[in-house]
């Protein structure tokens, strides 16, 4: 029985922060490349204007617009592909594959950049020494 290979991968976290939604990541990596929707368009066998619609219909549905059809999975693999630009790969692995560790370091990391903050805040908030 053959061993599992493992995968190292290295990104810098917050990507579900910058990009709320998986489609907004998909279509920042699409806006960023060269050319930008025309370019990627032919790749997809598909108009600029129908792959603009199809970035753009998680929007329009939450608008209560659900004429539009959504991006699908294979052009979403199409245009990683075709930009080489992995960030909706790394979004879904921080989105569903949390590491508790890295998890455990950030929040470290989050609550020293704080801790001043809050050390202040209880300093102002604390009474003044010899009034009461």
């Amino acid at each position: 029985m053959a061993t599992p290979a493992q995968l190292s991968l290295t990104f810098e976290p917050g990507l579900t922060s910058l990009y709320r939604e998986y489609e907004d990541c998909v279509a920042a990596v699409v806006h960023a490349y060269r050319g930008g929707v025309d370019a990627i368009a032919p790749a997809l066998d598909m108009s600029p204007s129908e792959l603009s619609r199809r970035l753009n219909a998680h929007l329009l549905a939450k608008e209560g617009d659900a004429s539009n059809r959504p991006l699908r999975a294979c052009d979403a693999i199409k245009i990683i592909a075709k930009t080489q630009d992995y960030r909706p790969v790394f979004w879904q692995v921080e989105k569903f594959l949390r590491d508790p560790e890295s998890q455990r370091t950030s929040a470290i990391h989050q609550l020293a950049g704080l801790m001043p903050v809050i050390a202040a805040l209880v300093e102002q908030a604390a009474p003044a020494k010899g009034r009461k």
